[in-house]
């Protein structure tokens, strides 16, 4: 089976194929004899998108460092290519992030061609704009969207006035000007080899316990895999695009802390909807506490969502798994452990509407309807293109708002851990036809996703 696996990706190699990861560098390993060979970003398509033209220095660079060659090339069967620094450096990054969105906001506001570092000429503009803007009449809806929604959205940096992007961009300029100076660590060091032999003999070489290398213990190793009297941890590294800059630094204390208190709070979550849907349940009957599960499903999935912003992680796959396990955890214990944990052992199998049967029903209906049809609907993409896109200021802006719903890779696997199948799983001695429905439902809805991939995509 290795065999066949190997043969049937080989012809599929990316530059994880041929590199290394060493996540315990030494602080100051990033250019020891002061001269660089070449310097490229690390990361370019990310790069080029999010940060300034300035400052990328801090971002990344590619450094043909002497030391960090000569180590690897023992290794090596040709030659070591290129060594990546990754520094510790996330809140200059940070605010390199947020000035370059405050600063694409500012550019779809003003006047095309508009200097965006002459800050008379961008507060002069700016003026202007206000000025127009409250000459404008305004509608109801958007009178109580302002009064509504768009405070709580303000919060997380959308929607601001040109006036709070003005000066949190100038803001965010002096500030990083002074990051500027600071002095960094290198975080992880990211080392590719010409072959794929030479990694491997890396890897081979340098492989060690994990005691080994949390106790530095050099005495059981050989001087040849010694890096400045340090034991390297090295590994297999994630793919360049999926690497998370902004937390490779982040330690593993503050990692398993967040990851807790996150899932903590994911539990307080389904607490609170349990609570909600038992008290529908008993006091309106089933026909509205089953939507009411598959809107909680729907909705909070978003609230972790956002919970996920706290928690670092150095990769985009073990992201994505981590939403995954919070969602699937939510999904199946909203819809069917708290089923069975709130219904009384004499309420199983008798026809009263509150009765587990009748739940079972309505979920199962509501799963196989509700959902779909609140994905087919895309109440939010309708929004930006039948009430933002006619009242924006230029055609940048009303393009910006036909681009497509944004898709987790998380999230969207979780079609495939099914709740239904774990209700029909939990509940087969009571209900048998939820085999039928757990069997249809993921194709029921696997058709609204396809769908909404197809016609509403993330530009």
């Amino acid at each position: 089976m290795p065999s066949l696996l190997s043969g049937l990706f080989s012809h599929r190699l990316t530059a994880t194929d041929y590199s290394v990861a060493i996540r315990n560098p030494p602080p100051d390993a990033y250019d020891p004899d002061g001269t660089h060979a070449t310097f490229s970003l690390s990361s370019p398509t990310t790069a080029t998108s999010i940060l300034p033209s300035i400052d990328l220095f801090f971002f990344c660079a590619i450094f043909l460092i002497k030391e960090w060659r000569d180590f690897f090339s023992q290794f090596a069967e040709k030659q070591v290519t290129a060594v990546t620094i990754a520094l510790n450096n996330e809140k200059l990054l940070h605010k390199l992030i947020a000035r370059r969105y405050h600063l694409r906001d500012l550019r779809l506001m003003l006047p095309k061609g508009a200097d965006l570092e002459n800050e008379n000429a961008v507060r002069l503009a700016v003026s202007e704009i206000l000025r127009e803007q409250e000459s404008e009449r305004r509608g109801c809806f958007q009178l109580l969207l302002e009064c509504t929604v768009f405070p709580i959205l303000r919060l997380f940096g959308m929607f601001l006035p040109p006036n709070v992007l003005c000066d949190r961009s100038f803001k965010l300029r002096e500030e990083i000007r002074e990051l500027q100076k600071e002095k960094y660590d290198v975080a992880t060091v990211f080392v590719t080899f010409e072959t794929e032999e030479g990694q491997r003999a890396a890897l081979t070489a340098l492989a060690t316990g994990k005691i080994d290398q949390y106790m530095n213990n050099t005495s059981n190793h050989a001087p040849g895999t010694l890096f400045k009297d340090r034991i390297l941890r090295v590994e297999l590294p994630p793919e360049p695009n999926s690497v998370r800059y902004l937390d490779l630094s982040a330690r593993a204390s503050k990692k398993l802390f967040v990851r807790i208190v996150n899932f903590v709070l994911t539990i307080c979550i389904v607490g609170v909807c349990g609570f909600a849907v038992q008290k529908a349940r008993q006091n309106v009957g089933t026909w509205f506490s089953g939507p009411l599960v598959s809107i909680f499903n729907s909705i909070i999935p978003l609230i972790i969502k956002i919970l996920m912003i706290f928690e670092p992680h150095s990769s985009e796959g073990s992201y994505q798994a981590s939403l995954y396990l919070k969602i699937t955890l939510f999904r199946w214990i909203n819809t069917a452990i708290l089923t069975k944990i709130i219904t009384p052992f004499t309420s199983t199998v008798s026809p009263v509407k509150t009765d587990v049967l009748a739940q079972i029903n309505a979920i199962m209906w509501s799963e196989l309807w509700l959902v779909p049809g609140l994905r087919l609907l895309d109440l939010w993409g309708n929004i930006k293109k039948h009430f933002f896109a006619p009242r924006a200021r230029n055609q940048e802006i009303a393009n910006l708002s036909f681009q497509g719903t944004f898709y987790n890779m998380g999230e969207r696997s979780v079609l495939f851990s099914s709740s239904e199948g774990f209700v029909a799983l939990l509940m087969k001695p009571n209900s048998t036809p939820s085999h039928i429905f757990s069997h249809y439902t993921p194709l029921q809805i696997h058709g609204p996703y396809k769908v909404s991939i197809l016609y509403f995509p993330c530009a």
